[in-house]
């Protein structure tokens, strides 16, 4: 053999041989270095599953809870007091000194934690002033202690409607009483001089009060037709003494005039009865939400009802807004003032197609 032929031999075996330890070196490591990955919890590729169909996450749509839900509840009108002040046996006073002030809307506080804004009307006076007396022109003087206004915030409730048949009974003096034991409380209020306005979830909401009169209602209108430029939403709040389970041909007209002027929602309460609903335009009207607590009575009119204002938003822009409307009991033989739930099936059936104008009285 050559000295070339040789030369040539033994680079041959000189390459096979260095082939074969540069595969057995990389056979070892990526055999030692993927069963350690394992070992700690790194599966090898293959074995990864990936979801049937999973789309990229660029291709994803926005969840449904993406959007802020701002729940408003209002309630009918309430009366946190007795006739004349009085505490004797059976009178709202009364019932208040030995229950606590919990007692009254207990069924109702898990409702009022979770919502953003709770809104109810105070129909009567709150004051300690001994020397207040009644209007002469007036026939009900329903008169509670400052104290009284824990009714409302021990329920959780927010916010007061002071446009009130009751709340003048006792002059101007009752009056301001009124609004300083609400202050006291931390609670705000509304009247026909005063708005209330809530910025919730990136919301301006303005809630607006006054009684269903002809004096009223055009300024009212006027307040509505500007709150709206300002304001994401707006709620009017009315109250009358109007008696009756269907709202008058005319009440109906002032109602509708404010979503007219771009309200909305409106609520009414008589004090007394609940009345139907409805959907009039771009907005919704409840006529009446009857008496909540009524110190007037231990055996009111049996049924009130709430109003839940459900308002889908995204940076600060309306989605879409629902309503919901829940029939309560107004009272019980061993609980007076003390709303509870309906469980009757028959019974709510029956209120639900009273509130949905389907009938004439939500009584049998």
């Amino acid at each position: 053999m050559s000295i070339l032929d040789r030369i040539r031999a033994q680079r041959f075996i000189f390459i096979l041989v260095s082939t074969v330890l540069v595969a057995l070196v990389l056979f070892l490591y990526v055999a030692v270095f993927t069963d350690a990955n394992f070992s700690a919890g790194m599966e090898p590729p293959e074995s990864i599953q990936t979801a049937p169909n999973e789309e990229p996450i660029s291709n994803l749509n926005e969840p449904d809870y993406s959007y802020n839900l701002t729940t408003i509840s209002i309630l009918g009108s309430c009366t946190p007091a007795s006739m004349l002040g009085s505490t004797s046996y059976g009178t709202f006073n009364e019932a208040l000194a030995q229950n606590g002030s919990t007692y009254f809307l207990r069924n109702l506080t898990e409702l009022f934690k979770t919502d953003d804004f709770t809104l109810a009307s105070c129909n009567a006076v709150l004051s300690d002033r001994e020397e207040l007396t009644p209007q002469e022109n007036a026939s009900e003087w329903y008169l509670g202690g400052s104290s009284n206004a824990k009714v409302f915030t021990d329920g959780y409730v927010d916010g007061l409607v002071l446009e009130c048949p009751r709340t003048a009974n006792y002059g101007t003096g009752g009056y301001s009483d009124t609004k300083a034991s609400l202050e006291s409380a931390g609670l705000v209020w509304s009247d026909i001089g005063r708005a209330i306005y809530k910025e919730i979830d990136g919301l301006k909401i303005a809630f607006y009060c006054g009684k269903l009169s002809e004096k009223n209602v055009l300024g009212m209108i006027s307040w509505t037709e500007n709150a709206v430029l300002k304001n994401d939403f707006v709620i009017i709040y009315l109250t009358d003494t109007e008696e009756g389970h269907l709202p008058s041909a005319d009440k109906k007209s002032v109602f509708r005039s404010f979503i007219d002027a771009g309200a909305d929602v409106v609520v009414g309460t008589n004090g007394i009865n609940i009345q139907p609903v409805e959907s009039y335009g771009d907005g919704f009207i409840a006529y009446s939400l009857g008496a909540l607590i009524d110190g007037a009575s231990r055996y009111p009119d049996p049924y009130t009802a709430i109003l839940q204002v459900n308002i889908r938003s995204d940076k600060g822009e309306i989605v879409s807004t629902s309503y919901e409307v829940s029939p309560y009991q107004t009272y019980s033989e061993n609980k007076p003032w003390q709303p509870t739930e309906i469980k009757d099936a028959e019974e709510m059936s029956k209120l639900n197609s009273f509130i949905r104008g389907d009938r004439a009285t939500p009584h049998d």
